[in-house]
């Protein structure tokens, strides 16, 4: 059974698709994601263009020459706090990020003005309810769980070495750098490359919110009464500039 849909076409129409979704699930903390195409899968970017073979050897590169290009990194046997680095500073990883904030996950569903040909969509994850369906645990799973660490361990060996791990599970998140705390993030991590959404059983856990695609630009307007935006999303300099470029660009128009 597919996820309920939902269809949002202002700030109140996507409150309130917030609100019943989240009374759905029995008031449960719902987490949440953007996606600037309907059309795109809803699985993790190491199982995009068969990047999967290669996932030991990216790791391993990553880790290797990350110490001199940040201060504060993870031990080195810490191989989960590496997988979290990793993921936010955009190497192809088995997690997907997720967001508490309904609001950050817009964001990030129409700020792609170049996906405007299509709709967008925000999924609602119930991470207990995911956790419940793939290990019968009624919570949210440490890094430190069995299952789990199958599933982060096989990320570290060669395919021929990977463990019978195929599960997807919401886990407890590492903040190892200051983008995951101003991004309200969470993750799952995904021992299989099928799509959450196209999993038996999926309306269990998940909904979806439609952003029509001629409705794109109106909640763009209204994301940045709020100041969400990139030098907001990501606190660094390169992206405070570009910010600031861009500020300036629009008031000399």
């Amino acid at each position: 059974m597919n996820p309920e849909e939902y269809i949002a076409t202002d700030l109140s129409t996507y409150l309130s698709a917030i609100v019943t979704a989240t009374r759905n699930f029995d008031n449960n903390t719902l987490w949440w994601r953007g996606q600037s195409r309907k059309s795109w899968s809803l699985h993790p970017s190491i199982y995009h263009r068969d990047l999967a073979k290669n996932e030991t050897n990216m790791c391993v590169q990553f880790r290797n020459q990350a110490k001199v290009r940040h201060r504060d990194v993870p031990d080195i046997h810490d191989t989960t706090s590496w997988l979290f680095l990793m993921q936010h500073y955009g190497l192809p990883t088995r997690l997907l990020d997720w967001s508490d904030s309904p609001l950050i996950a817009l964001f990030f569903a129409i700020k792609n003005i170049t996906a405007d040909d299509e709709d967008g969509v925000i999924y609602g994850l119930s991470p207990t309810d995911l956790n419940f369906k793939e290990i019968a645990l009624k919570g949210i799973v440490g890094t430190g769980n069995p299952t789990a660490r199958k599933v982060f361990d096989n990320a570290w060996v060669n395919p021929g070495e990977k463990k019978d791990a195929t599960n997807i599970l919401a886990i407890n998140t590492q903040h190892v750098d200051i983008r995951q705390m101003v991004q309200a993030s969470q993750f799952t991590i995904h021992g299989i490359n099928t799509s959450l959404h196209e999993l038996d059983g999926a309306s269990e856990y998940l909904v979806s919110i439609i952003i029509p695609r001629e409705f794109k630009e109106a909640f763009r307007q209204i994301i940045n009464l709020f100041h969400i935006n990139d030098s907001y999303l990501f606190p660094d300099l390169e992206h405070l500039a570009r910010q600031i470029q861009s500020l300036n660009y629009s008031e000399n128009q």
